[in-house]
């Protein structure tokens, strides 16, 4: 057998090697980590744009609520009974694909 002194992959294990457990120093307590740490509230602005963005959906949104209460009142709202079958199965986990009649 032969040594492994002077060996590529021995002084590298010696240059990774820890320290001795007696030079471990105690871990730092709890109340002193939350201390430090600081509370102080994030800071979140929202650009413009993106303002922008929120109220046009809001506003899309608003109009397709008022279609369809117009559409309930005049009674020429019609619910499509496969889509609510497919959407009730996507929910359970099923297969939709079975319930549409092509």
């Amino acid at each position: 057998m032969k040594p492994v002194n002077g060996t590529p992959a021995f002084t590298a294990y010696h240059r990774m090697a820890v320290s001795a457990v007696g030079a471990a120093q105690p871990a730092t307590p709890v109340e002193k980590v939350k201390a430090a740490v600081p509370t102080r509230a994030a800071d979140v602005r929202i650009s413009d744009k993106a303002r922008e963005l929120a109220n046009a959906g809001e506003a899309a949104r608003a109009e397709r609520i008022a279609a369809l209460k117009a559409q309930v009142a005049d009674g020429s709202f019609e619910v499509d009974l496969h889509r609510v079958a497919e959407r009730m199965l996507e929910r359970a986990g099923g297969n939709p694909g079975r319930v549409r009649n092509k």
